[in-house]
């Protein structure tokens, strides 16, 4: 799996036609790097080109505490949908709103229980009533992050990297197999992607390019620095069911978003 980060630079330049701005386009391969260690690369890298005497801190070191295996698990492919892409605003004061129904001070963790509970409501038709109420789906979230918590605790290091790729196999499989709709989530906030700097200014605006997948989610943090933008892939069918639900309008604002100029604040 490949992400395309999307950073846009602060100083534009004018033709008859339109605003051109200067941008910085980056693609990456899960199999190398996640989010942190391409955000450690990126400021390392943006500071090299500053300051000729800079010692970059990113070690390329993975393979001593993951050792790499000889035969890995192979993790089916996973199909693919013609799908659309939004993104959404949480803004800090959505996100002191929500503090007040979920016992919780994580901005991610808000934005993530609120989307999960609104995702359930988009497949009512096999959901109970009692399972779509957020604090049943806060519950469930809690009880799995416990029982990993407790697998994880006594396991030595060199077996972590194959028990995660172990566990994504036994899922897929069982996705494929009962026909669920999974949803992954992924985040970027707290990354420090709005302090990278070549020398040119730091980035008003950081996105990812489309997902191929359907039922993915990226939260980013906004250009405020202050609320939390969900870019969601969904199909088309799901998106208009999504889009229009009374409660997500009454956390989130839609933004305009496009994969090429990254976030606006002008609604969609």
């Amino acid at each position: 799996m490949r992400d395309v980060l999307c950073t846009e630079l602060p100083f534009p330049f004018s033709n008859s036609n339109a605003d051109v701005y200067n941008s910085i386009s980056i693609c990456i391969s899960h199999k190398i790097a996640d989010g942190y260690s391409l955000s450690k690369f990126l400021n390392d890298w943006a500071a090299t080109n500053r300051e000729l005497d800079f010692e970059p801190s990113t070690q390329f070191d993975a393979a001593s505490f993951f050792p790499p295996m000889d035969d890995p698990p192979v993790i089916p492919d996973v199909v693919r949908e013609q799908c659309v892409s939004r993104m959404f605003n949480i803004s800090s004061y959505s996100l002191g709103k929500l503090k007040d129904i979920v016992s919780t001070n994580s901005g991610i963790q808000l934005a993530l229980k609120l989307l999960q509970h609104l995702f359930i409501n988009v497949d009512s038709t096999t959901t109970t009533e009692d399972e779509i109420e957020l604090a049943h789906v806060v519950a469930q979230l809690r009880k799995a992050k416990q029982h990993q918590r407790d697998k994880l605790k006594d396991m030595s290091p060199d077996k972590i990297a194959l028990h995660a790729l172990e566990s994504i196999n036994v899922g897929v499989n069982i996705i494929l197999e009962r026909n669920y709709d999974p949803y992954m989530y992924s985040s970027l906030c707290n990354k420090g992607l709005y302090k990278t700097d070549f020398g040119w200014g730091k980035p008003i605006s950081v996105t990812l390019a489309r997902s191929p997948m359907k039922n993915n989610i990226v939260f980013l943090d906004d250009p405020s620095g202050e609320g939390i933008n969900a870019l969601i892939t969904l199909t088309e069918a799901d998106m208009l069911i999504f889009q229009s639900n009374k409660e997500l309008l009454e956390f989130a604002s839609p933004v305009a978003y496009s994969p090429e100029r990254g976030p606006s604040s002008n609604p969609t």
